[in-house]
């Protein structure tokens, strides 16, 4: 006798592969041949009809042997249509679900695809992205990056007031920049005026100073710009910002 007992009113809630306690009541963990219908309820899953043979990129036929033990799975794309797809091996191959039409893919990551039956692999939808989980890949953290002294700064702009001169220093050098009559902290923050807006002082000395060839501002520089703050940032030499 099971310590707990419970009524499901139908099945309509589909196949959920998330946790029990997790899951509504008319979902299940698994439904093999079988189909939800609201009207009838869950019903025997209908027969096949053979369309077409699922064929290489070259036009021929797959045969048994070169799909045996693939790992299947399907793709919904709404008004772009659906598509069949499989694993086998290393190699991801996509068919148009209506016409069995071969689709380019391109993969980039045959290490993962290390699996070797249809459970090895989870396979979910999510809009217009499908993602691809091995199971049998140990998950880990990636190796630490190596940190830089010194090689980000953030500014952050407390008050604006029309005609003060904003100063940024940047390896000795000062990038400055006038407030003018109509300036917010969204454009202050965001224009590229070389004068009139910070963000345009900051990228004007550092591009300045690159096309004279000045070493302490050599490498890539990121700029990011937020609604009261600019982060500055190149992590191949070490500066000063005051």
């Amino acid at each position: 006798m099971p310590a707990v007992t419970q009524l499901t009113p139908n099945f309509l809630g589909g196949v959920s592969r998330q946790n029990d306690d997790k899951k509504l009541n008319s979902q299940v963990t698994e439904c093999i041949n079988g189909y939800p219908d609201p009207t009838y309820g869950l019903l025997k899953r209908p027969g096949m009809k053979h369309i077409n043979n699922l064929k290489k990129a070259n036009g021929t036929n797959f045969n048994k042997t070169e799909l045996a033990g693939a790992s299947w799975f399907f793709i919904e794309r709404d008004a772009a249509g659906s598509y069949v797809g499989c694993i086998k091996g290393t190699d991801i191959f996509v068919w148009t679900a209506a016409e069995g039409t071969f689709c380019t893919v391109t993969n980039n990551a045959t290490a993962y695809l290390t699996g070797t039956s249809q459970n090895d692999y989870h396979f979910r939808s999510i809009q217009d992205t499908t993602i691809i989980t091995n199971k049998t890949v140990t998950t880990a953290m990636q190796a630490s990056g190596t940190f830089v002294a010194k090689s980000t700064a953030t500014l952050k702009l407390l008050t604006l007031v029309n005609t003060y001169v904003y100063e940024v220093t940047i390896q000795g050098l000062v990038a400055t920049a006038t407030a003018q009559s109509n300036a917010i902290f969204s454009t202050f923050l965001t224009g590229t005026h070389a004068t009139h807006d910070l963000f345009g002082a900051v990228k004007n000395l550092i591009t300045t100073q690159q096309a004279a060839s000045n070493a302490n501002f050599s490498g890539t520089w990121y700029l990011e710009s937020y609604n009261n703050s600019i982060v500055i940032s190149n992590h191949t030499i070490i500066y000063n910002i005051i």
